[in-house]
C-alpha cells in the first residue's frame, strides 16, 4: 500500500472516531467512578428507611453538590463532605480524627450550602451509600431514624468506593473506626 492510502485511512479513520472519543470522554467525564456507579437505589428502599432531620440535611446537600457537578449519583465523597460541612455533634469527634488523616475529602463549598435543599424522592446514591442503607434499613423506624453517625460509620467500615479506598490508604482501617466509635462512644447499629 502506498503511504497516500495509508495517510488518507489514516485520517478517515480519526475523522469517524473523534466524535465518538469526544462523546465518551464527556460522558465519562459526567459520570461517577466505577467503582461509585450504582444500578439505581430501588424506590422502595428510600421509602422504607427512616432517616433523622440531620441525615436528610446531609444527604440532600451531598445530592445538591453532586448534581451541581454535573453528576447523576451521589457518591461517597459528596456525603462525606457534606458531613464535613455540616458536621452533626453526633460525629463531629470522629470527623476531627479522620480530618487528621488527611484522606478526607474537603467540606461542602459555602456557596452550594447557602442553597435551598431538599432531598429528591428518588434518589441516586453510590454503591456504598446504597449498601449501607440497605444494611441498616431493618434498624430504622419511626422511633430510631437512621442518623448521620449510623450511615457514616457504616460506609467508612464497610465501602469500597474510592473515597474509603483513601481512609484505607491513610491507614484508617474497618477496626480504626470501631475504635473511634469507641473511643468517641458513640452508638452505631450493628450490619443485619
Amino acid at each position: 500500500m502506498n503511504s497516500a492510502i495509508i495517510a488518507a485511512l489514516i485520517t478517515g479513520l480519526a475523522v469517524i472516531l473523534a466524535p465518538l472519543i469526544l462523546e465518551w470522554y464527556k460522558n465519562r467525564k459526567n459520570n461517577p467512578e466505577p467503582d461509585e456507579e450504582m444500578d439505581g437505589l430501588q424506590p422502595n428502599l428510600t421509602q422504607t428507611v427512616t432517616f433523622s432531620q440531620t441525615l436528610t440535611d446531609v444527604l440532600a446537600l451531598a445530592e445538591m453538590q453532586s448534581r451541581r457537578d454535573g453528576k447523576e449519583v451521589t457518591s461517597t465523597h459528596y456525603f462525606f463532605s457534606a458531613a464535613q460541612y455540616l458536621c452533626p455533634d453526633e460525629i463531629k469527634e470522629i470527623l476531627v480524627d479522620l480530618q487528621k488523616s488527611g484522606a478526607m475529602p474537603p467540606p461542602t463549598p459555602e456557596e452550594v450550602a447557602r442553597e435551598s435543599r431538599t432531598l429528591q424522592m428518588e434518589p441516586s446514591f453510590s454503591t456504598c451509600i446504597s449498601n449501607s442503607l440497605a444494611q441498616l434499613e431493618p434498624k430504622s423506624s419511626k422511633d430510631s431514624p437512621l442518623t448521620v453517625s449510623d450511615l457514616f460509620i457504616d460506609v467508612a467500615k464497610f465501602g469500597k468506593g474510592s473515597s474509603v479506598v483513601k481512609l484505607r490508604e491513610a491507614g484508617v482501617s474497618a477496626e480504626k473506626i470501631d475504635e473511634l466509635v469507641l473511643k468517641h462512644n458513640i452508638s452505631v447499629p450493628h450490619r443485619r
